[in-house]
């Protein structure tokens, strides 16, 4: 698993982000919470394409292939699919939540310990991901021929094993569905070396059986305790694959039986007409040569195992809420203090995120970030309007304090006690502000002056002031905000090099800090219309007109979530 600092945002669709738990090359896997109406609650894993990787077409579509893989297999040793959309932050994959580790992670913890997996749970947890597996590849498609699915990654990081005893196959991502046209680009190996078989590691067309061969190497590691090659030397390692019969298992556990020795051979044989030939033949096989662990013995490992680790993330995760609400707290304090707006003259909440026009690069300080604060989420709950911040300061502050957290935990008390500072110095602000305005509405109140009843002398009327010269001009005070209003709901805004998604879509947008006279305005309406004019100048306003709207079956919504293609999802909001 590697090591993630990076800020990542709060909230993507419906879900909210609470910590990453898993990094790949193409992907980040974040635990979430899908929280709905009635104070429903459920733990998710939401998985997002790498910022990199987005712009590679073959990867995006990799990641949709998945979901709509794995949300046709139905089965309890395969992690289900439960969504997929698209967000300003890129696509994302939501899976269910298996609270537990990887088999990869509890090989590495074990081996920490000093101790190692037992045959029986090793066995147990590999005959669970092989049912997975199985299912994987008798998946049919809509008149009963076989989709000939391969996963191509059958490795010990995709074997999610759960609190529960049970273990569950994941990562569909680089599954290669036979109807389809594509074929691995040239040049291009997919998978892990330690779990290739022969076929693969030339490049050639592969079938099931190379996930069988892959099998028999997760089988080998788990009874073992080591890897069946060493990847130190990539070429190496792949020469040997390609060229030489792997070891057999007795020769490095002797007091192991025959037949557990003849199922691993079965299934690691180089000749494919000699290989086992499914992932059912290899399960029933094993089972057959060996007792394997109870679910309720595997759960218990894991629990003794992987506990603290868990009890630690969960602690991380606490805290990094409480940030998010203190955020929160501070970003609506500081919005009452400033604005100037009442509640009916509200503006729907904006979300702001780098972008430039095509074609034209961008420089960092022009980056303007969404707000990741837990305002959204602390001001719906009381069934109030969301907050929007002026700036993306209080943002950046609470996601380096929560990488600093995810990262060491010997700096919290330092970033806890800034935060304590900030909050005070923005209650002190928010107080002279406060004064400030109460002595502006009334100017007879002088500062200082006592709340008894003493009588009050009567002023001298003052004299009439001088007539102003035609010519004088008395400046105006500008408004707190910049309005633009449209003769449609506006979802998108770009005024200069500001790039504004608004959610949801209002035919009225206050923008909190005022654009130069001239700026440029790009805007396109949530049917799909689009204007383009300037910031006039002096105007403190601005009027759009989209034009006419549209016959039916027009532009679609821009920024909304997808659904992928499948089945309807259960957790989107009737």
């Amino acid at each position: 698993m590697s090591k993630i600092s990076a800020p990542f945002p709060e909230r993507v669709g419906w879900y909210e982000l609470l910590a990453p738990i898993g990094a790949g090359g193409m992907a980040t896997v974040y635990l979430g919470i899908a929280a709905r109406e009635g104070g429903f609650q459920r733990h998710v894993a939401v998985k997002m394409i790498h910022g990199t990787a987005e712009s590679d077409s073959h990867l995006a579509n990799d990641l949709l292939k998945e979901a709509k893989l794995a949300a046709k297999i139905c089965h309890p040793n395969v992690v289900p699919v439960l969504d997929v959309g698209e967000d300003p932050y890129g696509l994302f994959l939501v899976m269910e939540y298996v609270e537990g580790d990887t088999l990869a992670g509890l090989r590495r913890a074990t081996k920490r310990l000093g101790e190692r997996i037992p045959l029986e749970i090793g066995l147990r947890i590999v005959t669970d991901a092989l049912a997975g597996l199985g299912a994987a590849h008798d998946l049919k498609g809509k008149h009963g021929e076989s989709l000939g699915v391969v996963h191509r990654d059958f490795s010990p990081h995709n074997i999610l094993v759960g609190t529960d005893g049970v273990s569950r196959l994941t990562d569909f991502g680089i599954a290669k569905v036979a109807y389809t046209a594509g074929h691995t680009r040239t040049g291009k190996i997919k998978g892990k070396i330690a779990y290739m078989a022969p076929e693969q590691a030339r490049g050639v067309k592969v079938d099931q059986r190379c996930d069988v061969w892959a099998a028999g190497a997760v089988a080998w590691e788990a009874i073992v305790g080591e890897r069946l090659y060493d990847t130190e030397d990539e070429i190496g390692a792949l020469l040997k694959i390609v060229n030489e019969d792997p070891p057999r298992l007795r020769s490095v556990r002797p007091d192991l039986s025959e037949e557990l020795d003849e199922a691993l051979s079965w299934a690691l044989t180089r000749e494919l007409e000699q290989r086992c030939p499914s992932a059912d033949a290899l399960r029933r096989r094993l089972l057959a040569a060996h007792t394997v662990a109870d679910t309720a013995d595997v759960a218990e490992f894991v629990r003794r195992i992987v506990g603290p680790k868990l009890a630690d993330r969960e602690k991380k995760i606490e805290e990094i809420r409480r940030l998010r609400g203190r955020a929160g707290e501070l970003a609506g304090a500081l919005r009452e203090a400033a604005t100037t707006q009442s509640p009916s003259s509200w503006t729907p909440p904006v979300e702001l995120h780098s972008e430039s026009a095509a074609g034209e690069p961008e420089s960092a300080h022009q980056a303007v970030r969404e707000d990741t604060t837990g305002a959204t989420v602390a001001w719906k709950e009381q069934g109030r309007p969301v907050p929007v911040p002026g700036g993306s300061g209080v943002t950046d502050a609470v996601q380096r304090s929560i990488s600093a957290i995810l990262a060491d935990r010997r700096h919290r008390a330092a970033i806890i006690g800034i935060a304590s500072g900030v909050s005070i110095a923005v209650v002190l602000i928010s107080v002279i502000v406060l004064s400030v305005r109460g002595h502006r509405e009334n100017p007879a109140a002088a500062p200082g002056a006592s709340g008894s009843a003493a009588p009050t002398l009567p002023l001298p009327a003052p004299e009439p002031s001088p007539a102003l010269e035609p010519t004088a001009v008395v400046p105006e005070a500008k408004p707190a905000s910049f309005t633009i209003r449209a003769n449609a709901d506006i979802a998108r805004l770009k005024v200069g090099t500001r790039v504004i998604s608004i959610k949801p879509a209002s035919p009225e947008v206050g923008l909190d800090a005022w654009p130069e006279p001239g700026a440029p305005v790009d805007a396109m309406s949530a049917d799909g219309r689009t204007v383009r004019t300037k910031i006039p100048a002096g105007a403190s306003d601005l009027t759009l007109d989209f034009g006419r709207r549209p016959a039916a079956g027009g532009g679609a919504k821009p920024g909304g979530t997808t659904g992928g293609g499948f089945a309807a999802n259960p957790y989107t909001k009737k």
